[in-house]
């Protein structure tokens, strides 16, 4: 028996010669030692946290990438995002591994909407301290966080060369094309891409957002492994009522803060959408985006709308997302607009016939061709592409 601790064996290896009661280096803190409990610092207050790693999730046409982009106005600008007031004024990273070439129309509207605080920099809206890059390290590779971290810190020493100021937030856009998974559902994987984001956010001493798309089943959190959430400080997830078939109508979108680490969880914030146009250019060519206009008061959970049955077209970009996951690539389907995360069609009708809920094999093709006729209307491009000396026929998403 050991003196020290009555009713335990002395353990293998305790040093020898050791004494009891001489100090061993204890890993236990007692409670009234500390004077006061350390203090959680905030990016959002009560919201985000200033270093960490969180996901925003949604179904497709959600409006995830311009619900992201409201969140770098309000952190570059310090004011408020969903009505939650912003604790820390800093630059921004954008991440986008898919639909680069989108930004600079985004961030002009966000340039011309911005209604800057009294505390904030006072910008200039043509020049936002905010920078994106088209291509991300494939999260799940071992060396994907030492790339990861030389990359934001480029960023880090170029936005202090220019603005003076720190870069707050990393956003990645999305978490299929980022991780470029072997097996999206493998835990271990997931993981090790949750880890490599955490230990890339300590490095930067920032929070890095991550755009993700959720599962079938909204209740069930993002899609494939739970690892996904169980390794981040924060899940905001946008739910939306969906109506008109095909043509997907989105109602009553609104932000869930679904998990927020030593903040409050499980309120929802519903916003909608503006269009800001912009003068034509010198052809005559008109172009548009969207920003967000948060509501004022929080809606009730019981309050939202349950959402419509599914249709063939929800069926597809999920089978996209899916066939993606297990078997993208990532090739350049239109030359000088960079790489981005590919499929075949061959994977996602696999995806897709397994999935509908058809009764009949003809149903289920019908639903199939009429998708994919339709899919560039919605986002998802098709083209035929010379992969390895074989004519293939590929998938991608456009946003």
């Amino acid at each position: 028996m050991n003196d020290r601790h009555p009713g335990f064996t002395e353990r293998e290896g305790f040093p020898e010669g050791a004494q009891p009661g001489q100090p061993r280096g204890s890993i236990w803190r007692f409670h009234g030692d500390v004077d006061e409990p350390p203090r959680p610092d905030w990016l959002i207050v009560d919201t985000l946290p200033k270093v960490g790693v969180g996901l925003l999730g949604g179904q497709w046409g959600t409006f995830k990438t311009f619900v992201a982009v409201d969140l770098a106005r309000a952190t570059m600008t310090k004011t408020t995002f969903a009505g939650r007031q912003v604790a820390r004024q800093g630059a921004v990273l954008f991440i986008a591994a898919e639909g680069a070439n989108e930004f600079p129309l985004r961030l002009d509207g966000v340039g011309q909407d911005i209604a800057f605080a009294a505390d904030a920099q006072a910008f200039d809206a043509a020049r936002l301290p905010f920078a994106w890059a088209g291509e991300c390290p494939r999260l799940a590779e071992p060396d994907a966080c030492d790339k990861l971290i030389g990359d934001i810190e480029d960023g880090v020493a170029e936005m202090r060369e220019r603005f003076g100021l720190p870069v707050a937030l990393v956003i990645i856009d999305a978490m299929t094309s980022a991780a470029g998974f072997t097996n999206a559902d493998n835990t271990s994987e997931t993981a090790r891409v949750m880890d490599a984001l955490n230990r890339a956010a300590k490095a930067g001493d920032l929070f890095i957002l991550v755009i993700d798309h959720m599962g079938k089943d909204e209740g069930k959190g993002m899609r494939n492994s739970s690892a996904k959430e169980d390794g981040v400080d924060a899940v905001l997830a946008i739910a939306a009522t969906f109506e008109g078939g095909s043509a997907r109508r989105v109602t009553n979108p609104r932000v869930a803060f679904r998990k927020v680490r030593g903040g409050k969880s499980g309120q929802e914030i519903g916003f909608s959408t503006r269009t800001v146009e912009f003068p034509p250019d010198a052809e005559g060519n008109r172009a548009s985006t969207l920003v967000i206009q948060w509501n004022e008061a929080p809606v009730a959970p019981s309050e939202a709308p349950r959402r419509s049955a599914p249709n063939s077209f929800r069926y597809f970009r999920d089978a996209v997302s899916e066939a993606m996951g297990k078997s993208g690539v990532r090739i350049t389907p239109i030359e000088g607009e960079g790489d981005v995360m590919c499929v075949s069609e061959h994977k996602v009708r696999e995806e897709f016939l397994a999935s509908y809920p058809g009764d009949t094999p003809e149903s289920k093709g019908k639903a199939w061709r009429r998708a994919l006729m339709d899919s560039r209307k919605y986002g998802v491009n098709i083209r035929e592409i010379n992969y390895h000396g074989q004519m293939t026929t590929f998938l991608w998403f456009s946003r």
